[in-house]
């Protein structure tokens, strides 16, 4: 019995969107820690503070919009390969 590509492509995002789901209070519970700049204090007793640069790989899970209003979730590899998903909400068809 051959399934259509239609129907694999949406077993797999509703797959996709129940594991990221999933995987959503574990990231949500990972709070960052410390300051995100360094600063520095002249003799003048003038601060200066500048953005931490950071090489850390951005790999995970990450959801957002787009700014047409489609909703992104996207997962990132340790590799820096990533895979993303668009979706529209649909109004619901009486009938």
């Amino acid at each position: 019995m051959l399934i259509s590509n239609k129907t694999t492509d949406n077993v797999l995002m509703k797959l996709l969107s129940k594991i990221m789901l999933l995987a959503l209070p574990i990231l949500a519970a990972c709070e960052g820690g410390g300051s995100d700049q360094t600063c520095i204090t002249s003799g003048d007793l003038q601060k200066t503070c500048v953005a931490k640069t950071s090489h850390a790989i951005p790999e995970g899970i990450w959801f957002g919009a787009t700014t047409t209003g489609l909703a992104a979730q996207t997962i990132v590899l340790e590799t820096g390969q990533y895979f993303s998903i668009y979706t529209r909400r649909t109004a619901a068809s009486s009938g």
